[in-house]
């Protein structure tokens, strides 16, 4: 089996450096390697590039492309399989309608909360990713011994069937 990293890793997207530091700073804390993009287009090719899998979205919503950033991952089908927290202004409804399924967290409640909830998103996502590859593997080593049950089979019944034509041979 190909050995996941195992440090998760977040992809913190936000215009403000100040709130990229504290982020990444919280999310080291909390055993997360923060992974940092300023804007859309940085982020959308950091997660198009990455050679090490990103397990979490981080997405500042108010900065200028975030909506559209979380729009495009969409598109790409990407939510299905990456977590997505998406932190919205102070005075943000909990539950924006422009948002579907994503965790939402107030900038308000500071770095530290974002880091918790982003770091168990990514850990349940490196989870879910090792128990896939673990799956994967035990399928393939399954079809494998079915591969090698069956071949066996068809030559152990033809063997049979020389014996028996054999045997008819002797008694003819």
């Amino acid at each position: 089996m190909e050995s996941i990293a195992q440090t998760p890793r977040a992809l913190v997207v936000d215009d403000e450096p100040g709130a990229l530091a504290e982020l990444s700073g919280a999310l080291a804390a909390q055993g997360v390697q923060a992974v940092m993009a300023s804007d859309r287009a940085s982020a959308l090719r950091t997660l198009t590039d990455a050679v090490d899998p990103i397990d979490v979205l981080v997405v500042d919503l108010g900065m200028p492309g975030g909506e559209a950033l979380v729009q495009a991952v969409h598109r790409m089908g990407g939510e299905r399989e990456l977590p997505i927290v998406v932190l919205t202004a102070a005075n943000a409804p909990a539950a924006d309608p422009r948002v579907r399924r994503e965790s939402v967290v107030r900038k308000c409640e500071g770095p530290e909360r974002v880091a918790e909830v982003a770091a168990a998103l990514a850990r349940l996502a490196r989870n879910a990713a090792e128990a896939a590859a673990r799956a994967a593997e035990a399928a393939a080593r399954i079809a494998e011994s079915a591969a090698r049950a069956a071949a066996s089979e068809d030559t152990g019944g033809h063997r049979l069937g020389k014996i028996a034509l054999a045997r008819r041979q002797r008694e003819a």
